[in-house]
């Protein structure tokens, strides 16, 4: 590899490595405290910036080979319950590494500064705006009578007493009348703590 290329690269995992710990420490691990798919997000970045960056000076096509690394990452990540918004902060780091892995000569140094500080700062507008910072879990709830027309503002109440969550809205996804159970996705504030698998 000669010095030109060695200054390229350089220069080019500083920048991813950067862009990275921005968006996912600075936005995603600041916000949400998951450790474990900041490591993912870092580790998925490293891997795709040098798939990038060495398949484009060799013989195998750069498509091959990240659309046989996607084959792997959705084959791992089908198999357990992944937040939307987790896989989308995967994937913006992912896009972090392909923007900074392309060929310098094909696309401009301004355009290339550009679409870095875009990945980083859009989802970081996006999480300060109020609608952002709504989340919803899953829960299992034992007392049906509260699901019944009119009783909204009381059920909202007594989740919010029994998980300790600000509560904003609530939607019934399955009744068990055998067990009077119910399974609910409750919609909450942001900065409540998560809510109990079962009540």
């Amino acid at each position: 590899m000669s010095l030109t290329t060695m200054e390229l690269f350089s220069l080019r995992l500083a920048t991813n490595s950067f862009g990275a710990t921005a968006l996912v420490f600075g936005v995603y691990y600041r916000l949400y405290r998951r450790a474990d798919l900041a490591f993912s997000c870092v580790v998925i970045n490293l891997v795709t910036f040098l798939l990038c960056f060495v398949t484009h000076r060799s013989t195998l096509d750069l498509g091959f080979a990240l659309g046989l690394f996607a084959v792997f990452g959705i084959l791992r990540y089908r198999t357990e319950s992944v937040p939307v918004r987790d896989l989308t902060y995967l994937f913006a780091a992912i896009g972090v590494a392909i923007v900074n892995g392309l060929p310098a000569e094909s696309i401009p140094t301004a355009l290339w500064l550009v679409a870095n500080g875009a990945l980083v700062l859009v989802p970081l507008l996006l999480e300060l705006t109020p609608w952002a910072g709504q989340e919803h879990r899953a829960l299992l709830f034992d007392e049906i009578a509260l699901l019944a027309p009119g009783c909204g503002e009381q059920l909202r109440e007594t989740l919010r007493r029994r998980t300790g969550l600000d509560v904003t809205a609530v939607q019934v996804e399955r009744m068990d009348l055998l067990r009077e159970t119910a399974d609910l996705t409750v919609y909450f504030r942001r900065g409540s703590p998560r809510p109990k698998a079962t009540d």
